[in-house]
């Protein structure tokens, strides 16, 4: 009996750690998330041919080719892009783990070709 009740307890104890883990390793990856959730917010658009930019923060954040969903939609990771040419995006995925604020940057570098529509937090 005594055994019993230890196997349920741990099986209980292991559920609830894993999934504090499994909250915080969602957090590890915000590139990922990003891409996701552009392509929730432009469900409806899918078959609209669109161009995103994925800078290498995002990529080393979560974004893989397992997460393009759109066949429409040109996913694009080239690196070293001047800002001119960043502009002739439709959408860019963004971050920095130098620039202390991404959207200011964002703003300054993009206000007149883009618009912000979210930021997506990650750990520090």
């Amino acid at each position: 009996m005594l055994m019993a009740i230890g196997v349920i307890l741990h099986l209980i104890i292991n559920v609830i750690g894993t999934s504090i883990f499994l909250l915080a390793s969602s957090k590890n990856y915000p590139g990922g998330e990003a891409l996701n959730s552009l392509q929730y917010l432009r469900y409806f658009n899918q078959n609209n041919p669109m161009t995103v930019y994925i800078d290498n923060y995002a990529a080393q954040t979560g974004v893989s080719r397992f997460l393009e969903l759109y066949d429409t939609w040109q996913y694009n990771k080239t690196e070293n892009l001047g800002l001119s040419q960043l502009e002739e995006f439709d959408y860019l995925l963004i971050g920095s783990y130098t620039e202390p604020n991404i959207i200011d940057f964002a703003a300054r570098n993009f206000s007149s070709t883009h618009r912000i529509l979210f930021d997506v937090k990650a750990f520090q």
